[in-house]
């Protein structure tokens, strides 16, 4: 695993074969608690590749840790900023992860401001999508606004994945500065 500067993330070089070290009790059952908590807000796709990786995961653990496993997963729930599951908002989501998966630009449609606003649309490299305490937030770059921006996903109606890619910028602006900034 290296480390990006320019990018500022952690990636795993094409050539290199992954040998996990075994986890801990407590460390499997974080990690699994992690994944049914993003499952939660995650869009069906999303939610199914989960679900299949803490099955795989599960069925390799021992009895003990399973049954543990089982019992905290059902007792645990968790949910989105200010119920953000609502209008499609889990889809749009979900749509936006699988392009910062594939560093494929999107076509946004969204409302300027809430549901009476008007309807504007822009082309956007995604490049990160952000959970606060008020809402979700795609922060990329748009091609309306010539610079690096973010959208809160509520006033998002529609995304289209777009056959073209990017690159993240060498530097990237801080959360912090955007979030002081207007937003689309």
């Amino acid at each position: 695993m290296l480390y990006d500067k320019k990018q500022v993330g952690y990636f795993i070089a094409p050539h290199f074969t992954l040998k996990l070290s075994p986890l801990t009790n407590d460390e499997l059952l974080t990690l699994l608690l992690a994944a049914h908590a993003w499952s939660s807000v995650g869009g069906e796709e999303l939610v199914g590749i989960v679900r299949q990786s803490i099955s795989k995961i599960l069925a390799q653990a021992p009895a003990q840790v399973r049954e543990e496993a089982a019992s905290l997963l059902k007792s645990c729930v968790a949910d989105s900023p200010r119920g953000s599951s609502a209008n499609g908002e889990r889809e749009v989501r979900s749509q936006i992860i699988m392009a910062i998966r594939r560093k494929r630009q999107i076509r946004i449609h969204y409302c300027t401001s809430g549901e009476t606003g008007q309807l504007k649309q822009t082309k956007i490299a995604p490049y990160r999508l952000v959970m606060s305490p008020e809402a979700w937030r795609l922060v990329g770059r748009s091609s309306v606004h010539r610079r690096v921006c973010f959208f809160d996903l509520e006033r998002i109606h529609r995304v289209e994945m777009l056959e073209d890619t990017y690159d993240l910028p060498a530097k990237m602006p801080s959360l912090k500065s955007l979030f002081g900034s207007h937003s689309g």
